[in-house]
């Protein structure tokens, strides 16, 4: 596996973990449910992507696109 394929496929997964909580967290809001946990789980997971990038695009792994 070449290194951009993998650093896209972590980016990846992780905005994947990202969506799949966001969503848990809007069904608990519904559900009138405690979401401090969750709210939690998902600032983690968004400060770890940023890490990952971060990290990616300082090993020359991965190349950040300016858009706009």
């Amino acid at each position: 596996m070449n290194q951009p394929y993998a650093a896209d496929w972590q980016i990846s997964d992780f905005r994947r973990h990202i969506a799949d909580q966001q969503a848990y967290v809007r069904r608990l809001i519904v559900h009138g449910a405690p979401t401090q946990a969750a709210e939690d789980r998902l600032r983690e997971l968004e400060q770890k992507l940023t890490q990952l990038r971060d990290a990616l695009t300082a090993t020359g792994a991965l190349k950040l696109e300016k858009h706009g």
